[in-house]
């Protein structure tokens, strides 16, 4: 599935992100702070730093390696599923169902 996800990511815009307070330096040039910085997956995901010389090519094997730190640092560049930090909690959803916020169709 990550590679499937790799090859073909759902969102085609760029994800946008925030500069942080204090800014950031980047390739020898400072990003000031509340810039708005972005990427599109494809353009990361095809990246041979990070995925190998054969980034292009569908291999789900890459996935399977023993190394962990390199499936660490693709994972890290994953661009396919939200951040888990602003995915909603069971709790949040519980709370949504509990208060009848919204009716399912059938």
């Amino acid at each position: 599935m990550k590679e499937a996800m790799r090859m073909h990511p759902g969102v085609a815009f760029p994800l946008e992100r925030v500069v942080p307070t204090g800014g950031v330096q980047l390739c020898d040039k400072h990003i000031p702070a509340g810039t708005i910085v972005g990427i599109n997956a494809t353009v990361i995901h095809r990246n041979t730093d990070i995925f190998g010389e054969d980034a292009d090519t569908f291999r789900p094997e890459r996935w399977l390696i023993k190394d962990e730190e390199k499936i660490k640092n693709m994972e890290r560049y994953l661009l396919t599923v939200s951040n888990p930090a602003y995915e909603p909690t069971p709790q949040v959803l519980f709370a949504v169902v509990r208060n009848d916020s919204f009716t399912l169709k059938s």
